[in-house]
């Protein structure tokens, strides 16, 4: 899924920061086919599976685990604001700890070859570069916003990937029930 993905990663990203007036994303997808050859749509391939990879492991884990700690301590809990609660501290926990992961990624995704000819930085690079800066907080400039957006969005994807669950569950349920008697 990540050959699919990071295309459209990178061209929603060099939209995101371009200051030139607004382009179509195919228009950006050619412009970069013919300035940096189809590898350009796979800028930071690397970085980013190292992103999602235990971004994605993180945000599961940590939602199971909270869940489970609701559901012991709280089994009243309704159903709804479990998967809210779960959802949220799996965001905010994911987003904060993975911030350093999404910087350096999106940095080496957005830049494009200099105008030397020498080509877009390497990943070690960008991070130096980063540090040089900007010191240990460049790595965590605009957290507060992808952490509200991955709270934003685990919430509402765990609360319709939990019902969509409990509806497929049910009917298979009550199948079972009127096959025994």
């Amino acid at each position: 899924s990540m050959a699919v993905y990071i295309p459209f990663d990178i061209v929603s990203q060099r939209q995101i920061v371009s200051s030139a007036a607004p382009e179509s994303a195919a228009t950006i997808a050619r412009h970069i086919v013919r300035t940096e050859g189809v590898r350009g749509l796979y800028r930071g391939f690397a970085i980013t599976v190292l992103t999602y990879l235990p971004s994605s492991a993180l945000w599961w884990g940590t939602y199971k685990a909270v869940r489970e700690a609701i559901e012991g301590s709280a089994p009243h809990t309704p159903m709804l604001a479990a998967d809210i609660a779960s959802g949220a501290v799996a965001g905010a926990l994911t987003s904060t700890v993975t911030m350093p992961l999404d910087t350096v990624k999106t940095r080496v995704q957005t830049q494009a070859h200099s105008a030397d000819g020498q080509g877009a930085l390497g990943l070690v690079r960008v991070t130096r570069e980063l540090l040089v800066a900007g010191g240990a907080s460049a790595l965590w400039r605009g957290v507060f916003w992808r952490a509200t957006h991955t709270v934003v969005w685990g919430c509402t994807m765990i609360v319709c990937y939990e019902q969509l669950k409990r509806w497929a569950v049910k009917p298979r349920a009550r199948l079972r029930s009127h096959s025994r008697h």
